[in-house]
């Protein structure tokens, strides 16, 4: 009886079930309607989701930012005559999508074989290879022309421009220009376009020296598109100008910088040595006028630019030799240590255990110390040095900034060395041995 009872009182109304079950799924049904109708509403006065400001989010997807290129500045001579400037070369590419277009004019390749044929007269390919371009297997919105259409210059671009054809466009890649070919160019080194296409940037030398003065600030053009990406009739267009980068003027003298690079191709053909170097100084100011060394290379071609980019003139140590003796001469003259009518027996000499020798054999005898600079005499060179005693000399030396940078405005300077331990070591510096 009671279990009967329990499964009648259940099913004993089912038209009342279905009107509660009914008022439930309304109430629920208007609960999330008015979820959404408070959430529009959020939407349509605040203007966001989720943080977005949709107006915002709208207009970005809607707007085509255009990079306006700063040009990097130059580097010049003492004159003024260019060393380094901006160039730019040219990409063509053609569009054939037909539906693109530049106002009501199309701007995609109307006539493929007349454009094969006259692009053949600018570019290193040949017409049937150019007009296989154009007509691709697949649907392609454009096409480019491989390596013969890259690197055009600025002279061949305006050429095809001329000719007016339909859907034929270039693409703008910054490029540096060398002037002079072969000409300090370790010294002015390398700028190179970037991977991202962020413009130029120093690799080396100067050019890697300077960078930050150098390059400049790009600007852009900001225009209003459709959901296609092109551009709107009458958009309004916002655009903030670049600002270029400055210029570098070096000491160097274009006309000595030429005259010594020809000296050093002779000598190069002539003796084939493993390496040179060669600098051209104003001796009372310590103005470079000129500089270079071999092997080296030409930044506008590229040609005889390895793997190694080493700038022997400042990031290789090297002995000064026979120089080094007229500084040894001004440090004892200086310090009150020279006694020129003093003699001194020439030829060789035994020291600490080792033995110094002149460069002729057996010297010139009993010589005075006046002799010394004038024959170039290394005993007469260690007889001054010992008559100023290893502290003067040393502090000469120190005075005169061996074993320091110079401070040159150039990568990767070495400082330099003095091997000063044994007295053996301190005299032969002298004459420049030991001493880097």
């Amino acid at each position: 009886m009671k279990i009967f009872k329990s499964k009648r009182s259940t099913n004993a109304h089912p038209a009342r079930n279905r009107k509660f079950f009914g008022i439930g799924l309304i109430g629920f049904t208007l609960l999330v309607l008015g979820g959404f109708v408070l959430r529009f509403s959020f939407v349509a006065t605040i203007g966001e989701v989720d943080s977005n400001n949709l107006a915002k989010q709208r207009q970005k997807q809607y707007q085509t930012d255009t990079v306006l290129q700063a040009q990097r500045g130059a580097i010049l001579d003492r004159s003024g005559n260019v060393i380094a400037e901006d160039s730019n070369t040219y990409t063509i590419y053609a569009i054939l999508d037909k539906q693109n277009k530049n106002g009501d004019k199309p701007d995609y390749v109307t006539n493929k074989a007349k454009t094969a044929k006259i692009l053949s007269r600018y570019l290193a390919i040949g017409e049937d290879k150019v007009l296989a371009r154009l007509n691709p297997s697949k649907n392609l919105f454009q096409v480019e022309f491989g390596r013969p259409g890259t690197k055009l210059s600025l002279a061949i671009k305006k050429q095809i421009e001329a000719e007016k054809l339909p859907g034929i466009h270039f693409r703008e890649t910054p490029s540096r220009l060398y002037p002079n070919g072969v000409f300090a160019s370790h010294v002015i080194g390398l700028a190179q376009a970037q991977d991202n296409g962020g413009g130029l940037t120093g690799v080396m030398g100067l050019e890697k020296q300077f960078n930050t003065v150098l390059t400049g600030t790009n600007g852009y053009r900001r225009s209003e598109t459709d959901a296609y990406g092109y551009k709107l009739p009458n958009a309004k267009t916002k655009a903030k100008a670049p600002v270029n980068g400055g210029s570098v003027y070096t000491t160097l003298d274009s006309g000595l910088q030429a005259y010594l690079e020809t000296l050093m191709t002779d000598v190069q053909t002539k003796y084939e040595p493993k390496g040179m170097t060669a600098v051209l100084m104003n001796a009372k100011t310590g103005r470079i006028l000129a500089a270079t060394q071999r092997p080296t290379f030409d930044a506008s071609t590229g040609e005889g630019l390895g793997d190694m980019w080493r700038d022997s003139l400042v990031e290789d140590n090297y002995e000064p030799g026979s120089v080094m003796k007229i500084m040894t001469l001004a440090a004892a003259i200086q310090s009150g240590k020279y006694h020129p009518n003093e003699y001194f027996q020439s030829g060789s000499v035994k020291l600490d255990g080792g033995t110094v020798n002149d460069w002729r054999t057996g010297g010139w005898g009993s010589i005075p110390l006046s002799k010394a600079f004038p024959l170039s005499s290394n005993v007469g060179m260690v007889k001054i040095e010992q008559e100023m005693g290893a502290g003067i000399w040393k502090s000469y030396l120190d005075k005169f900034k061996f074993g320091q940078k110079t401070g040159i405005t150039l990568p990767g300077e070495t400082s330099g060395r003095i091997s000063f331990q044994r007295p053996l070591d301190q005299a032969i510096t002298a004459f420049g041995q030991g001493i880097e």
